[in-house]
Formats: C-alpha cells, structure tokens, sequence
C-alpha cells in the first residue's frame, strides 16, 4: 500500500474548517454535519473511510441512507458537492437508496418505481 494517498480524519476536518462551503458546517466530536437546506449529510469518522449519512431535513433529521467513502476520495467529494454547477440527486426504493452528483442542467428523470430527489444549496 502506498502511505503517501492516505488521508486522516483530522486532515478532513482540517480542509472543511478552512474551506467556505455552501450551507452550514457544525461540527461534532464523530464528524461533522453539512446542512444543504432540506438536506443534511452527516460525516462520520472511521478508520480510514467516512461513513456519510444523508437526511431529510424538516423539523428533524430524517435518515435517507449512508455511503461509505474512503479518505482519500472525501475531499474531492466534498469539492464536488461544492461546486455551484452541481447538485446530489438520492434515487430511493423499497430496497434502499442511490446517492449522486449531478449537473444541475442534467435532465431530470420520472419514474413510476423509483422516487428521485435534486438537492441544492
């Protein structure tokens, strides 16, 4: 394995501190908390990967789903999810739930099995 692509926790929470992020960043003693407006995605330290939450935001958190990412994508993720051209779209089934980014200029789909929702700050 090569060390020189691994990323730590504390070097994560480092780049979110310095960096201005659209929404609103709290942070929390497993994480931290990215609120998008009706969206909120939780990210949750672990060895070597972040777990990400993604919720419903109206009067509490509603969970979504989670993905699990590891270290050395998470900042290029949260760069994504950043930019101003960009949105996440969750596609939810009965079997569980697709999270994605997207262009906001990017078609969006209808579909009689499949509930999608575009997220954008």
């Amino acid at each position: 394995m090569d060390n020189k692509n691994l990323v730590d926790d504390a070097a994560i929470i480092d780049y979110v501190k310095s960096t201005n992020l659209k929404g609103k960043i709290s942070f929390e003693n497993y994480g931290f908390i990215w609120d998008l407006g009706s969206l909120s995605l939780i990210f949750i330290c672990n060895s070597g990967e972040m777990q990400i939450e993604y919720c419903k935001r109206k009067n509490k958190l509603i969970s979504i789903g989670h993905l699990h990412v590891d270290n050395e994508d998470v900042i290029d993720m949260i760069n994504e999810i950043n930019r101003e051209d960009k949105m996440v779209k969750i596609t939810t089934t009965f079997l569980g739930s697709t999270f994605e980014i997207v262009d906001k200029d990017s078609k969006r789909k209808k579909s009689w099995f499949l509930f999608r929702s575009y997220y954008s700050c």
